[in-house]
């Protein structure tokens, strides 16, 4: 089953544009970003496989910043990857990106 990832994301008070950000990890070293001044959720669109599980690593990032969890980067990457891996496996999910566009200039 296809999901699609929508445009905009909401977790709690903290909401997210999701759009893709070429070459991210080049220029700082990462393949996905929240920035929660901007309410921006870039990903790397270069991550090939890894991009889904690097979507859910900053969907994991807004939940601990709004629940105040006080994960480190260590562990969310691994709850990131925990559920991608039960989501693709287990439930058939596969992510659609269709509707996500590559960032503008600003």
């Amino acid at each position: 089953m296809k999901v699609k990832i929508p445009k905009n994301i909401r977790v709690g008070s903290l909401t997210g544009r999701v759009e893709f950000k070429e070459n991210l990890k080049v220029d700082d070293g990462w393949r996905g970003d929240y920035n929660q001044r901007t309410g921006i959720l870039s990903i790397d669109p270069q991550c090939g496989e890894g991009i889904n599980a690097t979507f859910l690593h900053e969907v994991i990032h807004l939940i601990d910043l709004n629940y105040e969890c006080d994960l480190n980067e260590v562990n969310i990457s691994r709850i990131a990857n925990g559920v991608y891996e039960f989501l693709k496996y287990n439930l058939g999910i596969e992510f659609d990106w269709s509707e996500i566009e590559t960032a503008t200039h600003r």
